[in-house]
């Protein structure tokens, strides 16, 4: 007798449908899988060997081959143990076959308890957009599961569970899953954060650092709050101690919460990573800081098997560099793609993957070996070859790539301590509603932020007047533009308007975006 279960196997951040077939014939007793698993997969015999003597299951006499279909392309991971175990016994002809069409996933512990395993979201995404819309996954996995909307879940606990509800015909299997989350649901007092409907309604903002306890700075405040009003990409220069770090850690704070398609890709993303669903995270933006010693793999993913890089951790929020200049250059180029296609390309076992990646940047540099080239003269005591060579670390193709740079003083003394600046939670509003000006000029099309205008759309939200123009052509001829940096001036432009909520930018605007180029750093040196 031969017996199908469906399961799904994870390459990268997507799932892919898998059918495990069964096939258990006469001969001497024997255990094989094929379908190109790896030696996680293989080992699965001897959990589900162990897990169904535990569980009461007799183990079948005969040879026992279970094919992993398609058998040409790769399966890793843990996750087939349930459905690889099913399968058996229900090969077996120990029990009935009512209803096919659920989507099984889960690892087997030896005494046969469900363990929670990676991927389970997308795996019920990918289940749903092929027509299954029924799963039996580990009760460690279904709140995970229940953030895909239209889905029937039924968390087993062990082994002999799932065989009961695979049992269940379709409209009796679909009665117990919403008896299941009402009673969830009752004892979470009718509140669930980690479920798609009641995530609507979660804004925390606590545990970011706020504005309104950094003293001075008011000039590099007003350029985060327009990165974070337009999706800029942002670079801050600056002396060690001046504040770089502590306004990275507050301009989290005041992007705007995460809508729920943005909220449901972040956490496929991190359930493809085995990282635990944080639901008091509520709806606020990955936060991922990179330390300069980070490896190109680390950052941008790949490798075999397939590690999900931070780049793409950072997916629908903001990926902090501190100390760029030290970071090695070949890890900094690698930004290239991402910065400019949202995406990126890797290799996973002769396939290419493509990883989403579209975050902010946001830097913070010395501007020399020092680093006191901004501040009182005499204080830097760097040559002018040692600054030419300690800036060309970062290429003027990644510096063409950055909308926003702002070059940085330390506090005066007589500013440290004394009173308070605006709070974050203002600055957030003013941000939201700038992104709402936005989110409806941009409602037909498939970005929603200025930093984001395609070459396309740019000639009509982005149209200047003819002083206007005028004055971006001049400043843009004397300061040596690219294509690339003229366009990035008039979309911050565009996002300075918008914060103003005037339609049409100005000359005041223009010239404000042309101040946060900031003092360029490239091979030759350091540019005023």
């Amino acid at each position: 007798m031969i017996s199908k279960i469906t399961t799904f196997g994870l390459s990268g951040t997507r799932a892919f449908r898998v059918t495990v077939e069964t096939d258990i014939t006469k001969g001497i007793p024997y255990f094989e899988i094929v379908g190109l698993g790896s030696e996680t997969v293989r080992e699965s015999r001897k959990r589900i060997r162990s897990a169904m003597i535990n569980r009461g299951f007799e183990l079948p006499a005969g040879h026992v081959t279970q094919n992993l279909a398609p058998a040409d392309v790769r399966k890793a991971g843990t996750g087939f143990d349930l459905p690889l175990a099913a399968g058996l016994i229900k090969a077996k002809g120990g029990r009935p076959e009512t209803y096919e069409n659920i989507g099984v996933i889960g690892e087997l512990s030896l005494d046969g308890s469900t363990v929670a395993v990676k991927g389970v979201l997308p795996a019920v995404v990918c289940g749903k957009e092929s027509g299954t819309v029924d799963f039996i996954v580990p009760s460690g996995n279904y709140k995970e599961a229940l953030l895909c909307p239209g889905v029937n879940v039924y968390p087993a606990a062990d082994l002999r569970e799932t065989l009961e509800a695979l049992d269940l015909g379709r409209d009796e299997f679909r009665r117990r899953c919403a008896e299941i989350k009402r009673k969830e649901d009752v004892l979470k007092n009718g509140t669930d954060p980690g479920t798609a409907a009641d995530c609507e309604e979660v804004t925390a903002v606590a545990g970011y650092y706020d504005f309104a306890d950094v003293f001075g700075q008011e000039g590099p405040k007003r350029a985060l709050e327009i990165a974070a009003a337009g999706k800029h990409n942002v670079l801050m220069t600056g002396s060690p101690g001046c504040g770089k770090t502590l306004l990275a850690k507050c301009f989290a704070g005041i992007l705007p919460d995460m809508s729920f398609d943005e909220y449901f890709q972040v956490m496929q993303i991190y359930s493809s990573c085995g990282i635990p669903l944080d639901s008091g995270n509520g709806r606020r933006r990955p936060f991922r800081t990179i330390h300069h010693g980070i490896t190109r793999s680390a950052l941008i993913g790949g490798g075999k098997p397939l590690e999900i890089g931070e780049i793409s951790l950072a997916h629908n929020g903001v990926i902090f560099f501190d100390e760029l200049s030290e970071t090695p250059k070949t890890v900094i180029e690698s930004l290239r793609q991402p910065l400019e296609d949202k995406k990126v390309f890797v290799s996973n076992y002769g396939t290419r993957e493509i990883l989403p990646a579209d975050f902010i940047f946001v830097g913070a540099a010395n501007p020399c070996p020092c680093g006191n080239l901004f501040e009182k003269p005499g204080k830097c005591t760097c040559t002018q070859a040692a600054i030419a060579n300690y800036s060309s670390r970062i290429s003027g193709a990644i510096l063409d790539r950055i909308d926003i740079k702002i070059n940085m003083r330390s506090v005066s003394g007589e500013k440290i301590g004394t009173g308070k600046g605006e709070s974050s939670a203002n600055i957030k509003k003013r941000v939201e509603n700038a992104r709402n000006l936005q989110r409806e000029r941009y409602k037909d099309e498939k970005f929603n932020a200025n930093g984001d205008i395609d070459n396309i759309h740019y000639v009509k939200a982005c149209a200047l007047t003819a002083p206007c123009r005028k004055m971006l052509e001049k400043a843009a001829d004397s300061m040596g533009f690219s294509v690339r940096s003229y366009d990035k001036t008039v979309k911050v432009a565009r996002t300075i308007a918008d914060l103003e909520e005037r339609e049409q930018i100005s000359e005041d605007d223009i010239l404000e975006s042309l101040s946060y180029r900031g003092t360029e750093m490239s091979a030759g040196g350091v540019l005023a």
